[in-house]
C-alpha cells in the first residue's frame, strides 16, 4: 500500500469486505455509493474499518 492515497487504501479495504457490493459498489451496511465517500474526508466506516483522515493526521501530529 505504499504511494497509495488515503482514498485508495480505504476503496481497496472495501473491495476485501463481505458487506461490498462488487457490481453496484455500494456498501451493504451503510448503502453508500464507496468510490464517492472513500473521497469524503470527515466519514468513517460503519464497521470501522477505516477512520476519518482528519483523525489519522491529529494522530500523527499529537506527539510533536
Amino acid at each position: 500500500m505504499i504511494g497509495m492515497t488515503y482514498n485508495q487504501i480505504r476503496m481497496e479495504i472495501c473491495k476485501e469486505c463481505d458487506r461490498f457490493n462488487p457490481m453496484l459498489k455500494i456498501c451493504k451496511e451503510c448503502g453508500c455509493f464507496m468510490p464517492g465517500k472513500v473521497l469524503m474526508k470527515s466519514v468513517r466506516c460503519p464497521i470501522n474499518k477505516w477512520i476519518e483522515i482528519s483523525s489519522i493526521k491529529e494522530k500523527r501530529n499529537c506527539c510533536k
